[in-house]
């Protein structure tokens, strides 16, 4: 018996074969649902995350594109600790996405990033 987070697995997945399609589904799922910018934190620093991207490399996973002092960085989404607030549905998104990876779950910031452009 599974819960919410493994039926949002299963949903965004159903149609997956592999690792390679199954974070090309998420991404999608991100795309589509997500709220951008999201504000979240990296190693303790604010930034923004602009959108989530797939780069095709399988072992690294999905990548966030995120902005802080006027720049864009890649880094793997599963480095990205989200701020309030947070959208529950992006949040819940995110959750199924670190279970689907095999990783903890990250302990959220109670830091809203702030918003730099």
């Amino acid at each position: 018996m599974g819960d919410d987070i493994d039926d949002l697995i299963e949903e965004v997945t159903v149609d997956a074969y592999g690792p390679y399609e199954q974070l090309c589904s998420f991404r999608q799922v991100f795309e589509d649902t997500a709220v951008f910018p999201l504000a979240a934190r990296i190693i303790g620093v604010d930034i923004l995350v602009e959108e989530v991207d797939h780069e095709g490399d399988d072992l690294r996973g999905l990548v966030a594109i995120c902005q802080r002092d006027g720049q864009l960085h890649t880094v793997s989404l599963l480095d990205v600790s989200l701020a309030d607030p947070v959208d529950p549905e992006t949040a819940q998104i995110l959750a199924a996405y670190r279970r689907l990876a095999g990783a903890d779950p990250p302990p959220r910031s109670v830091r809203r990033a702030r918003r730099r452009t």
